[in-house]
Order: C-alpha cells, then sequence, then structure tokens
C-alpha cells in the first residue's frame, strides 16, 4: 500500500449528485382544514363588526354633544332691537342688535348670522353677522348685524336669527 491519496487526490469522493448535494425536496405545507379557515373569517367579521359598531356609538355621541352645544349657543344670544337704517342716501339696510351671554364654561367666540326679511317672512333684504369674540364664562358682548340688501322706503322688516356659530 502507499501512503497517496486516492484518486481523487485528498477531496471526498464525488456523489451520484454533483457538487451541489442532493436535489431540494419540497413538501407543500399541510392543508389546513375548512374549519380553521371560517374560524379565521368568523373572528376577523367578529372584530369589524365591533368595530364598526363602536364607531357609530362614538359619533352619535358626539353628534349629540354638538347638537347640545348649538342648542346652549342658540341659547346665548338675545336680539335687542330690530329696525331699517338709512346706510347712505337712498340705501336702507336692516340692522339688528345682537347682544350674548357666554354660559359655557370655558372662553368662546360667536359669529351670529341674521336674515332681514319682511313682516309676512314672503321676501328676504339680505343678511348680515354679528361677530362677538373671546367672551369669558359667564361673561356678556354686543354687536350689530347690517343688512345687504336694500329695503324700499316705506316697508317694514323683521329680523331673524338663522344661525350662531360658537368658536
Amino acid at each position: 500500500m502507499t501512503d497517496q491519496p486516492g484518486p481523487h487526490h485528498g477531496y471526498p469522493p464525488p456523489t451520484p449528485w454533483g457538487a451541489y448535494g442532493p436535489p431540494l425536496v419540497v413538501t407543500p405545507p399541510p392543508r389546513r382544514s375548512r374549519r380553521t379557515a371560517w374560524i379565521v373569517v368568523s373572528v376577523v367579521a367578529g372584530v369589524l363588526l365591533l368595530g364598526l359598531i363602536g364607531c357609530l356609538v362614538t359619533v352619535g355621541g358626539i353628534g349629540r354633544a354638538v347638537h347640545n352645544d348649538q342648542q346652549r349657543a342658540n341659547g346665548d344670544v338675545t336680539l335687542t332691537h330690530c329696525a331699517i337704517t338709512e346706510l347712505v342716501p337712498g340705501l336702507n339696510v336692516g340692522q339688528a342688535d345682537i347682544t350674548v351671554h357666554n354660559s359655557g364654561t370655558g372662553r368662546a367666540s360667536y359669529l351670529v348670522e341674521v336674515r332681514f326679511e319682511s313682516r309676512d317672512g314672503g321676501h328676504s333684504y339680505g343678511t348680515g353677522y354679528a361677530s362677538i369674540e373671546d367672551l369669558g364664562a359667564g361673561q356678556t358682548g354686543s354687536d350689530q348685524a347690517v343688512g345687504s340688501d336694500n329695503i324700499p322706503d316705506g316697508l317694514s322688516a323683521k329680523c331673524v336669527v338663522i344661525n350662531v356659530t360658537r368658536l
């Protein structure tokens, strides 16, 4: 016997699959049962349904809070005087004096929209805005709303508060 290495000169003998080893055998993952799929779908649907119900309850609560705040804001406004004023010669406009009492617990500003209309409500003579800013809780402020359209001589008009925005 000789101390010479075998015919492969110190390397392991070749395998029947070549230098890269045996072929990779991929086995598909086991099939999930239909029962597992139904459980997953049911859980996902349940979570989505609970989320939707939560959103509806939250939006409903916010809607009620906004509605209550709007009612309180409307109650904070008093129309103290309504008249027709000659703004410039030949231009008669409605003029409304507005007083606001902040019944809230924090500071607030108010924008009040007033419509000037015929006594029977059949004709509008435009709108005017009063702005009362930065009232503290319990404070009162006032402003005038002046109409935008001419009111013909000899006619009378009434003032109607149509919108109050509390900021």
